[in-house]
């Protein structure tokens, strides 16, 4: 019992022991690893066995109570010189402790290792691939994974491996990279995972850096037999721009990108079903504003791998945007070139779609309606993906109920259906039917490229149109037309139009061009039109340089035309357009006249032009400037008025036609015959060159011409009739400018000559105190005057005159000059009669008339057998005077010459004679020789006159016609073998004297002076000398007969002893040798009262030496 429990302490003080001592070593192998050179070794020889490949490892430690094993470095050595050697550092390897007696490869649970290189991916030819330098590190992955163990094949639980980077580049062709990478993960973490009882699978976290930074994680899970069953990867941020996509201006953005995919792995077959979404993206195109966003996209996929055929399947694959729907197909073959097809479905485009569609294709200020199932889309695509710059791709999009219009268009395109196409090469859209307003329209185009349609190189269009002129003309926006024109009509057009596009600097242009258009049913309504302008039919054919007017027919009120011609310009007919039209018509006057110019469509309007014409004109010149157009042909008037605006008569057109013929530089007017108030005419014209010649003849009624022209009644009266032939001549270099334009032509050279004959015609101004009657004879005039030969007149009262002369035009003022002889002429009606009917018009003085001008000067002779004036008659006129007529002044007749033998004597004499408004103003200076005094006062007094004598003497008067009291003058007189009977003044003398030889008593002699002012003649010192005695006057006798009267009568011896009343102072009288005495004459001639006045001393001394 003793030796028991003695072993029983023993045993258990070796137990405590032992394990005590584990214990010791197990801290000591937990601390403190195995290393060494042949730790090195085992390794290197272990993991080269595993992967088929030169290893070395470096820095390896064993730590035996962790289970852990750590190498500094591996280093796997190329299989060739093109590859590049793997290195590997901070390697871990994990195991269980327990097993660290039977450690190899199929002990290891986890490996953990660092890659510190770059690993490029290429993107070449449509193909990703690992650079050739490190393809061979897919293998060691792959073998490191299923490593074998001593006593079977094994598989590492866990490795984890993290990669410095993994760049990927584009390349060319031949196999070069340039340039930064187009993303790389760095770094990135691997996780593979291969545990008993759960599927094999990988994860990965790191980060992916494009433009931006951002994050990444996934996992993928292998089947049971280490297929690839499962991928799922999340990336937080991807940017991709210029250098990920070849051409300049792409850059998508995508956010927090998730991608899902479930595969399926037959021995032949690889199917799997893949999605991928996203949170938010946007493309941004080149050449588009604005870009391309999404707030979520969703792609599916179903896609088989065939492993036989080396062909990838994908149907159906679809890429989901909200409510929409695209699906695709494709087809890719996984050998030599890959070549591939794929066609892209949507039917119809979604309403999200078509909203980013309209946000990133439509101009500004367009809007666009568009319905769900408004389009449709098919794109196919064939090629290799090897070289994807030879892809073949052409697209159909069906569209219809589409409606577009712009915000400065008052109408829309509606309804618009058709189909749009693209290729490589070219756009195209085929059978594009739509509406316009009321009308509708069909399109068909292409656009073609060389290389491709990113090079447009030409435009082709084919059109075919019904469309209202009213719509077109409210989208033009009634451009450059009248504000209150109204249009409406209809047009119907097709043509094709092919252009080459702008290249390389060289502006676009047209290559060919034809366009059929035909209006009909249109309508043009203006104020200014009397009524709606129609256009019942008209074609058109359009070129690039030309177009062709055909039959355009059309209505304005009762007049109808036609025209027909050609537009033509360089290097397009719209350009510069030049004309070459033909244009027929017919209908009435008044239809034309708005569209004349200015002058001459108001002188229609106040003329009341009216009347039918007909005409065919072709027109040659520029369009934009129709002055300059050259106009021939001819227009015919078949019935006409006109009124020349002086009277309401118009003029008429008599019978026939009035035929206008024109062409360049000339102007035919064919014989014009009509009516003006009843009185016919006829007018014929020439223009040739630069002259126009006219010629009228007409037979005019005087007193009819003033009916119908009220202002020259006012002023004028007129009798008879006249015929008139005139040819006038129009000569500037201008004159058919002038003519068309109505325009005063410049430096006008014109002429004219004629002749009027006149018929018993008849002519007074209305200040004329007679007028001209019973005028015949022959007027002949030019442009420099006027003349008349032997015409016959009656000169008021004064009849079977005989008249010549002429007015010179040429002077200023113009001058007539004429003579008339006259059987018998009665002056008084023209002198007496002068009175001014403007009783608004300026006077001036006499003395004021030379120096103003007057506006025609008249001079004339006039002669004639007789001449009466009141009851005076005399033989032999001759009257020359000078007439100078001012519109607003008084005018001046001047007397340069009267004579007339009268009475047995002459009388001369000058003077002027002025007309204001009423009696005329007067001046004259006479003489009279040998003048018998009885007659000539009877005459004068319409009395029987017993004074008789012959008197010579002048005179000088002036004053106011029918005013007396105006009359200012002086004369001298000399009245020989005069004698007194029955004078009143003389038989009161006798009285005085108680004697009776002053009823009857003669002188021999009876001279003196007088002046006539205040009224009256005023005398002095008047000798009467006679046998019997002298008397001697001085005094005044005014114009009513009032006498005041001084004389003194000396009377001989034998005469005073005579008188019984004085004889008592015959021996006073005696002494003195003289017998002398003084009366006082007053009262009236008729009833003189006679005062006998004594003499003075000194007046009877004053006296007597004048006898």
């Amino acid at each position: 019992m003793i030796i028991l429990r003695r072993y029983k302490k023993w045993l258990l003080r070796f137990v405590f022991y032992v394990i005590f001592g584990m214990a010791i070593l197990g801290v000591l192998f937990y601390l403190f690893p195995l290393s060494g050179k042949r730790l090195n070794d085992y390794f290197s020889s272990m993991l080269s066995d595993s992967m088929d490949a030169k290893v070395e490892a470096k820095g390896v430690r064993l730590y035996l109570s962790r289970g852990l094993a750590t190498i500094n470095k591996i280093a796997i050595a190329p299989p060739d010189e093109e590859h590049q050697e793997i290195l590997l550092r901070n390697i871990k390897i994990t195991f269980p402790p327990k097993k660290i007696r039977s450690l190899d490869a199929g002990a290891i649970r986890e490996i953990r290792l660092n890659c510190p290189m770059h690993i490029p991916l290429i993107w070449s030819n449509g193909r990703l691939d690992i650079d050739k330098r490190f393809d061979h590190l897919l293998g060691i992955l792959s073998k490191l994974s299923a490593i074998k163990g001593d006593k079977r094949p094994a598989s590492i639980p866990r490795i984890g491996v993290t990669l410095d980077a993994i760049p990927l580049y584009t390349a060319s062709k031949k196999g070069k990279i340039s340039g930064r990478p187009i993303l790389s993960l760095r770094p990135i973490q691997l996780w593979f995972y291969d545990e008993p009882g759960m599927n094999t699978r990988m994860t990965m976290k790191g980060t992916i850096r494009t433009e931006v930074v951002g994050e990444m994680e996934g996992f993928m899970v292998f089947s049971p037999d280490k297929k690839p069953q499962r991928f799922v990867a999340l990336f937080s941020h991807i940017l991709m721009g210029n250098y990920t996509f070849p051409m300049k201006g792409i850059q998508m953005d995508v956010k927090n990108l998730r991608i899902e995919s479930d595969t399926a792995i037959s021995n032949r077959y690889l199917i799997f079903d893949s999605i991928l979404d996203t949170d938010a993206v946007s493309l941004r195109l080149p050449g588009i504003a604005g870009a391309f966003r999404e707030p979520s996209l969703r792609v599916e996929t179903h896609g088989i791998l065939d492993f036989v055929l080396g062909r990838l399947k994908l149907d159906p694959a679809s890429i989901v945007i909200g409510d929409s729907f695209l699906n695709i197909r494709s087809e890719t073959a996984l050998h030599q070139d890959m070549p591939f097809n794929l066609t892209l479905e949507q039917t119809p485009i979604s309403r999200l779609i078509l909203e980013r569609i309209k946000g990133l294709f439509l101009p500004p200020r367009m809007d666009m309606a568009i319905q769900r199932e408004s389009l449709s889309l098919v794109l196919n695509a064939e090629g290799s993906l090897k070289n994807l710059q030879e892809i073949k791709i052409e697209g159909r999009v069906p569209f219809k109920n589409i409606a577009i219009r712009h915000q400065d268009f008052p109408l829309p395109l509606t309804e618009l259906s058709g189909v749009f196409q693209i290729n490589n090469t070219n756009a195209s859209f085929t059978d594009v039917r739509g509406k316009f307003g009321d009308g509708n329209f069909q399109v068909s185009g292409k656009i073609s490229g060389a290389p491709d349609i990113s090079q447009p190189k030409s435009a082709e269009l084919l059109w075919g149109a019904d469309l209202s002129v009213g719509d077109i003309d409210l989208m033009l926006g009634h451009a450059g037309l009248p504000e209150e024109l109204e249009i409406s009509g209809w047009i119907n057009t097709t043509g094709t139009l092919e252009m080459a596009l702008p290249q390389n600097g060289v502006p676009a242009s047209c290559k060919t061009f034809h366009a059929l258009a035909e209006i009909r049913d249109c309508s043009f309504i203006h104020p200014i039109l009397p009524e709606p302008l129609f256009i019942s039919t008209g074609k058109m054919d359009m070129r690039p340089q030309l177009m062709e007017l055909r039959e355009v027919q059309g209505r304005l009120a009762n007049a109808s035309f036609k025209i027909d011609g050609l537009l033509t310009g360089e290097p397009r007919f719209w350009a510069q357009p030049n004309a070459s039209l033909a244009v027929e018509g017919k209908g009435d006057i008044e239809t034309v006249i708005p569209f004349l110019p200015d002058r001459l469509r108001l002188a229609a309007l106040e003329g009341a032009l009216k009347g039918r014409a007909r005409g065919s004109i072709n027109l040659k010149g520029p369009l934009l400037n129709p002055f300059e157009m050259i106009p021939s042909g001819e227009i015919a008037l078949d019935d006409f008025s006109f009124n020349p605006g002086l009277s309401p008569k118009p003029i008429r057109l008599e019978e026939g036609a009035a035929v206008f013929q024109f062409a360049p530089g000339y102007l035919n007017l064919e014989t014009l015959k009509a009516k003006y108030a009843d009185m016919p005419f006829q007018l014929n014209g020439k223009m040739a060159g630069g002259k126009y010649t006219a010629r009228l003849d007409g037979f005019f009624d005087l007193g009819k011409l003033l009916d119908v022209f009220p202002a020259l009644k006012e002023d004028f009266s007129a009798s008879g009739t006249i015929e008139l032939g005139l040819e006038a001549t129009f000569a500037s270099a201008n004159l058919r400018k002038a003519f068309y334009q109505m325009m005063q032509p410049d430096e006008t050279r014109y002429g004219f000559r004629g002749e009027i004959q006149a018929r018993g015609a008849g002519f007074a101004y209305v200040d004329m105190p007679a007028a001209l009657k019973n005028i015949n004879g022959t007027f002949l005039f030019t442009k420099h005057g006027l003349s008349f030969d032997n015409i016959k007149l009656d000169c008021g009262q004064s009849l079977n005159g005989i008249g010549s002369g002429k007015i010179d035009f040429n002077s200023v003022p113009p001058v007539v000059d004429f003579n008339v002889r006259l059987p018998k002429f009665f002056l008084e009606e023209w002198t007496l009669g002068w009175v001014s009917t403007k009783p608004n018009r300026r006077f001036i003085t006499m003395q004021d008339i030379d120096f103003t001008s007057p506006t025609i000067e008249v001079r004339g002779d006039i002669m004639s057998d007789e001449l009466v004036y009141q009851r005076l008659e005399g033989t032999d006129f001759h009257g020359k005077f000078l007439y100078n007529f001012f519109p607003h002044a008084p005018n001046k007749f001047i007397f340069e010459k009267a004579s007339v033998n009268a009475y047995g004597g002459s009388l001369s004499g000058t003077g002027s004679l002025l007309f204001p408004t009423g009696p005329f103003t007067y001046g004259v200076k006479g003489e009279v020789k040998d003048l018998s005094l009885q007659p000539a006062i009877t005459a004068l007094r319409n009395e029987d006159e017993k004074f008789t004598g012959i008197l010579t003497g002048t005179a000088s008067l002036a004053g106011v016609a029918r005013n007396p009291d105006t009359i200012r003058g002086e004369a001298e007189f000399d009245v020989r073998e005069s004698r007194l009977i029955g004078n009143m003044i003389m038989e009161g003398l006798g009285k005085a004297l108680n004697s009776t030889m002053f009823n009857d008593i003669s002188f021999t002699r009876i001279q003196g002076e007088m002046k006539i002012r205040d009224g009256g003649a005023h005398f002095k010192d008047v000798h009467f000398t006679s046998p019997l005695m002298n008397l001697n006057a001085s005094g005044s006798v005014d114009f009513n007969e009032q006498t005041d009267i001084i004389c003194y009568l000396i009377f001989s011896r034998n005469t005073f002893m005579s008188f019984p009343i004085l004889r008592q102072i015959r021996d006073v009288l005696e002494t003195l040798g003289k017998y002398i005495f003084k009366y006082h004459i007053t009262g009236t001639l008729k009833k003189p009262h006679i005062q006998a006045v004594p003499l003075s001393g000194d007046e009877l001394i004053k006296r007597l030496p004048g006898f």
